[in-house]
């Protein structure tokens, strides 16, 4: 966590183990068959690669 002070940042605390950023993409059962659903799906898991 960082604060803002006189313009510059100031790091508070730098724990040993950084939080992991863990994400979950679900979806209600059957909305696979919708496209729409599928696109914003696939992208999600083609952008997440880079992450």
């Amino acid at each position: 966590m960082a604060v803002e002070h006189r313009g510059r940042l100031t790091c508070l605390h730098s724990p040993e183990e950084p939080p992991l950023n863990t994400l979950f993409l679900v979806q209600r059962p059957g909305s696979g068959a919708n496209p729409d659903v599928l696109r914003v799906s696939d992208r999600l898991r083609a952008a997440a690669r880079d992450w």
